[in-house]
């Protein structure tokens, strides 16, 4: 998501003061950073000295950037004994960018699972939340799911556990009800 290597960067500076190389270095290991590029340096990987040498010399010159450019926006400063702190205007849009990932919605990458299982899943999502409901609509097509009469979907198979999580965590799954239809019906047009 547009965003992640300056929260990284800035929260790595909220809770210390480095050095630009030290910086540099806690940013490229660090497990939620985009910089993974020291990860790549095992053995198994098979890659030559040149290359895993080019690999650290774009990710250092993009950490450069990324610095030269907080610094610049007025996020971070450099102290008396050379060393990078966050500013005010630094922990304020750390704070911002945090609270806008706590509201990021999942990637909708589901796949439905093959089976003869017809579901129907129908939803009531208030309006003061129609990202969630416009997300969820878009997750129901990518699994083939059919709009059978306004919030109510039909679809064949198996929902995988992740989707299910993911409504958990996003507090949608109160208004999600999801039916499993056992018997064929008036919906027998569907199944073929």
């Amino acid at each position: 998501m547009r965003g992640a290597l300056l929260l990284s960067a800035l929260e790595v500076l909220e809770n210390a003061v480095y050095p630009t190389a030290e910086f540099l270095g806690v940013l490229l290991t660090t497990s939620k950073g985009d910089y993974r590029a020291l990860r790549r340096f095992s053995p198994s990987a098979r890659v030559t000295l040149a290359e895993t040498l080019r690999e650290f010399l774009k990710e250092r010159e993009r950490f450069y950037k990324l610095l030269h450019r907080m610094e610049r926006d007025g996020l971070v400063e450099k102290t008396e004994d050379e060393r990078w702190k966050l500013t005010k205007r630094g922990k304020t849009k750390w704070r911002n960018l945090l609270k806008r990932f706590d509201h990021a919605l999942p990637v909708a990458s589901y796949r439905m699972k093959p089976g003869a299982e017809i579901l129907i899943l129908s939803f009531d999502i208030p309006e003061r939340e129609r990202r969630k409901r416009d997300w969820l609509r878009s997750v129901l097509t990518r699994l083939n799911f059919t709009l059978l009469h306004q919030s109510t979907w039909i679809g064949k198979g198996i929902l995988p556990r992740t989707f299910i999580k993911d409504l958990r965590e996003i507090n949608l799954l109160s208004h999600v009800a999801i039916f499993s239809i056992n018997k064929r019906g008036t919906i027998s047009q569907f199944t073929g």
